[in-house]
């Protein structure tokens, strides 16, 4: 009901989907005589369009999850819950949504690519952590940089909330893929620590999400809990 109420946001979390069959085409493409590439070769193209699926779609959600309040706004800081609270269930409404829809886009392209279980799981793990950690962001400083003073849904996120969101979520996005990178091959020259190369990595890997998390939830939450009516 919360994204079926605003047409704009439905519309916009359901164009970034078609970008998901554009491997399925290619993939029976190929399936015609001197294919150049595998179903197997092709599911890292599966795979990086579910990624910008995801990027997509958490942007959308988490940047507009307080400004779609408009007004009102003020009459849910009037109930018992606080600020922080609200942007905590926002934070969840953010990540169940976009979360969900990645987890449920890799696991069909690993059914339709024939992936391992192994991979499968691993993959759907990194998407959750990296949907929780780009709605953070989104929430975070769309909290610490909100507008509510416009009832037209096109401008219910600040021009700084999206500057600065697009700024940092790619920042995220590019170490995350960097990092990913940079443990793969360090396990490949050190085969025998590659366990240990994997654990450091993973450990870097969670320590960068939860802070972009937390840094802008606390963020927002102590600028959104004294925010001052706009008439």
């Amino acid at each position: 009901r919360y994204v079926a109420r605003d047409s704009v946001l439905l519309s916009q979390l359901g164009m970034p989907v078609i970008l998901f069959f554009v491997p399925f085409i290619l993939a029976i493409q190929q399936e015609a005589p001197h294919a150049l590439a595998t179903p197997l070769e092709l599911y890292p193209f599966a795979a990086a369009m579910t990624g910008i699926i995801v990027f997509m779609q958490t942007s959308i959600i988490s940047l507009s999850s307080i400004g779609i309040e408009s007004r009102s706004f003020w009459l849910v800081l009037t109930s018992p819950n606080a600020g922080r609270t609200l942007l905590w269930a926002k934070f969840v409404m953010s990540t169940l949504l976009s979360g969900s829809v990645g987890i449920g886009l890799t696991a069909l392209s690993a059914l339709m690519f024939r992936l391992s279980l192994a991979s499968l799981l691993l993959q759907c793990g990194i998407v959750a952590l990296c949907a929780a950690a780009l709605c953070g962001m989104g929430v975070g400083i769309s909290a610490a940089l909100p507008r509510f003073v416009y009832d037209n849904p096109a401008h219910r996120v600040s021009a700084w909330a999206l500057i600065l969101g697009f700024v940092l979520t790619m920042a995220y996005v590019v170490f995350t893929a960097v990092l990913g990178v940079v443990v793969w091959k360090a396990a490949e020259l050190a085969s025998e620590h590659a366990a240990v190369v994997y654990a450091v990595g993973a450990g870097v890997f969670l320590a960068a999400t939860l802070a972009a998390i937390l840094l802008p939830m606390a963020i927002g939450a102590r600028r959104i809990e004294v925010y001052q009516w706009e008439h």
